[in-house]
């Protein structure tokens, strides 16, 4: 990149959901950039694939929805989520729903699109 523009954001979410504010902190920074008009590539590894799991109601603990949260990324501006295949699929098998279209990507093609971000930050 041979400006200081930022076009494409790249964030690691490995953060579950509901454990203290690291998840909505995540989610606060990809709405921010996503407001500005920032391309969004967001991967999701290890337990931070939890945060996108349809269906779960936080509420009762007195915390957000943060999976509705993630969906309305989508209209804010271009956004993509991500996570390794085989504990997506793993995830998928055992059950779990999704609220937004997660593409599944191998380890390689994972961190090949992170490397075509302009920055890339991990949380």
């Amino acid at each position: 990149m041979g400006n200081d523009s930022l076009e494409t954001l790249g964030l690691i979410v490995r953060q579950p959901p509901w454990q203290g504010r690291s998840g909505r902190d995540q989610l606060d920074l990809a709405m921010a950039a996503a407001s500005m008009d920032v391309r969004l590539e967001l991967f999701f590894v290890g337990d931070g694939l939890l945060q996108l799991v349809a269906g779960r109601q936080p509420g009762a603990a007195g915390l957000p929805a943060a999976a509705n949260a993630w969906t309305a990324l989508h209209e804010l501006g271009p956004v993509r989520f991500m996570a390794e295949a085989g504990p997506l699929e793993a995830m998928r098998a055992s059950g779990m729903a999704f609220g937004v279209e997660v593409e599944p990507l191998s380890s390689t093609d994972m961190r090949a699109r992170q490397r075509d971000c302009d920055r890339l930050l991990v949380a």
